[in-house]
């Protein structure tokens, strides 16, 4: 336990990368089904 603050930076990271990950595929979708959309 000789770098508590690195490690806990870099759990918090970790975590708001699995939070972050599925919000912006969720919106890379949500964009290209507008553009597939707005082409019909």
């Amino acid at each position: 336990m000789s770098l508590p603050h690195s490690t806990l930076k870099l759990r918090l990271r970790l975590r708001l990368r699995e939070f972050f990950d599925p919000v912006f595929i969720f919106l890379f979708v949500i964009s290209s089904l507008r553009l597939f959309y707005s082409r019909l």
